[in-house]
């Protein structure tokens, strides 16, 4: 946008803040089962997740596409297809599962890392008491790993602040809390979040641990299996 370009988001599933925040500098946010889609021509195709993916080659079969790959678990397993001209992975770890797992070409694959915006997050000085910040959808796959952290919250009588929305696949893990535990839904303004904590949590290395480390928060990183086994 900010380059003169014409951008378009498109998903299945459409609005909340993020969609407000897009369409405020021009962007157009369309759902992907609109209709006349192929009516407008587009010079880069960029997907994530493997349903959008599949989606847009079977929309665009003659054009390229770049798509970044999030995670090294079987449930973002990447799309294979000669008409994937570029995979992305958010991490080294993600990019050699591509590698030798998929039998994707190196010459295919880059490791960018998720983008933050160093504007929003900065040094901050620490706040008084211990405070862990765990951000993520509370799905089945996260459930180990946050019961873990309420446990370790409630032996070292820290506080816990976990965010994130509940899935189709939470299962009720987190509806009675411990007084040290707070729960809040997804928000754009996770900076205030990280200012309350005193160190970070998260599944694999994600957004907030690089924000946490930018604020000069430590972070635990929890590596977890197919099932969300720590």
């Amino acid at each position: 946008m900010f380059r003169g370009h014409r951008v378009t988001i498109g998903a299945y599933k459409i609005g909340g803040e993020i969609s407000a925040r897009a369409k405020v500098l021009g962007i157009l946010v369309r759902c992907l089962d609109e209709p006349l889609w192929r009516a407008v021509p587009y010079d880069i195709i960029h997907t994530s997740q493997p349903n959008p993916t599949n989606w847009a080659l079977k929309q665009f079969p003659q054009q390229k596409i770049i798509t970044t790959i999030h995670s090294s678990l079987q449930l973002e397993a990447p799309v294979l297809d000669a008409r994937i001209g570029h995979y992305i992975c958010v991490r080294p770890e993600v990019q050699a599962k591509l590698i030798a797992g998929d039998d994707i070409p190196a010459r295919r694959t880059s490791v960018i890392y998720n983008p933050i915006d160093v504007l929003r997050f900065v040094a901050l000085p620490f706040p008084v008491g211990a405070c862990t910040l765990f951000c993520g959808t509370m799905d089945n796959i996260r459930k180990a790993t946050v019961q873990h952290l309420i446990s370790l919250a409630q032996q070292m009588n820290t506080r816990l602040l976990l965010v994130g929305d509940k899935t189709h696949t939470y299962d009720g893990y987190i509806e009675t809390l411990p007084t040290c535990v707070e729960w809040h839904p997804s928000t754009w303004s996770i900076e205030k979040y990280v200012a309350q904590c005193s160190e970070t949590a998260s599944v694999f290395m994600g957004r907030t641990t690089v924000e946490g480390w930018i604020a000069n928060r430590a972070c635990w990183i929890f590596d977890i299996d197919e099932s969300g086994g720590i």
